[in-house]
């Protein structure tokens, strides 16, 4: 249950966040009923900017979108930012080896001069491209609901725009923790933990890696679930603080850093859990123009799990299934005990929630049943 207060002080630290003003227009695709959904859409009405919206959406509608509402800013889930940044690196592989040198030490130096120098030339070495994409008046991108890869953020970093990546929960409201227009390097971490005095994160039972539960207290706190008081109850710790089931840690400068769900952890053999983001990054680099995913999946009569890796078949050929199959157990055998592979499955599509996320339970499932 979300309660008034929360919208209206989701809405001023998001201004804070974001740099969006009066006038400007937001192009609205997600669902209201998902926290980011709600809270985006209202935090811009009530800032005074203008709404678009899309029903039903697919790529044709989104192209038409951009064109027609021209907006200022737009939202949405990592994976599709990730889709645009392969089909733009493609694009650039496709112009010959001189030309894809000369455009990645462009990106680089622009990121450069922003992150060091505080300097923004992406729009003026970019804008062409960007144009086409985003239109002309694009000046900042959203994301949130699941971990963004820092490639991603930092292409499009690169690019010049905004880069506001919010981790947030539905019970604590938007946003715990973000990144946008005061962070200077906004790609590598989910954002500064000490950026509002009304909400604290923690740590709870760090392991030698600093990894543990990220827990929260914030006046942006829900009023419970409803009509389920013991659940309510169970949700918080003994000082207050939302367990968020999701598990992170903080660096040294109180940056954020997400490493994964409690629940999807993969438990090893030596008794470490490892996050299946990690897994999907390692064996993700050997594919990159198809989507993977991991999950542990627990043998018979063991208390550990064993790795297994999805990978959607897309183009790819019976062929070029087994060479890849290959490569991803040559690399196994090359890697940490903690990340070797039992099993690779091809799947036509990873199955997942409405913003994106991966059902890793339902490729375990899958997994057992096979």
């Amino acid at each position: 249950m979300i309660t008034y207060e929360s919208i209206i002080k989701s809405r001023d630290m998001c201004e804070v966040i974001t740099g969006y003003k009066a006038g400007m227009s937001f192009l609205h695709i997600l669902p209201f009923s998902h926290i980011a959904g709600y809270s985006s859409a209202f935090a811009h009405f009530f800032t005074g900017c203008e709404l678009c919206m899309i029903e039903d959406i697919e790529p044709r509608k989104l192209v038409k979108g951009f064109i027609e509402c021209q907006p200022h800013y737009f939202t949405i889930v990592p994976r599709v930012y990730e889709v645009i940044e392969e089909k733009i690196r493609q694009e650039i592989h496709n112009k010959g080896t001189l030309v894809e040198r000369i455009i990645n030490m462009l990106l680089a130096l622009s990121v450069f001069m922003r992150s060091r120098l505080g300097v923004n030339i992406g729009r003026l070495l970019f804008g062409g491209v960007t144009n086409k994409i985003f239109g002309k008046k694009m000046f900042g991108l959203g994301t949130g609901a699941a971990i963004c890869k820092e490639s991603t953020a930092k292409l499009f970093y690169a690019f010049g725009y905004v880069w506001a990546n919010f981790y947030a929960t539905t019970e604590t409201g938007v946003p715990t923790v973000g990144t946008g227009i005061t962070d200077r390097i906004p790609f590598n971490s989910e954002g500064f933990v000490n950026k509002h005095q009304e909400i604290s994160v923690k740590i709870h039972s760090p392991d030698e890696n600093g990894i543990g539960e990220i827990r929260v207290k914030t006046s942006l706190i829900m009023k419970g679930y409803f009509r389920d008081p013991e659940l309510t109850s169970a949700a918080f710790d003994e000082d207050g603080y939302f367990k968020t089931g999701d598990l992170g840690y903080i660096d040294s400068k109180d940056y954020l850093h997400i490493t994964g769900r409690i629940k999807e952890a993969i438990l090893m053999h030596t008794g470490k859990k490892v996050a299946p983001s990690d897994v999907d990054a390692l064996y993700g680099k050997l594919c990159p123009e198809v989507r993977i995913a991991s999950c542990g999946v627990q043998r018979k009569n063991k208390t550990y799990d064993e790795i297994h890796i999805f990978i959607e078949i897309g183009e790819l050929t019976l062929d070029k299934q087994q060479e890849l199959k290959k490569r991803i157990m040559e690399l196994s055998a090359q890697t940490s005990t903690l990340y070797q592979i039992s099993k690779v499955h091809f799947i036509d599509k990873l199955p997942t929630t409405s913003v994106g996320k991966v059902k890793r339970f339902q490729l375990q499932e899958a997994a057992l049943a096979q």
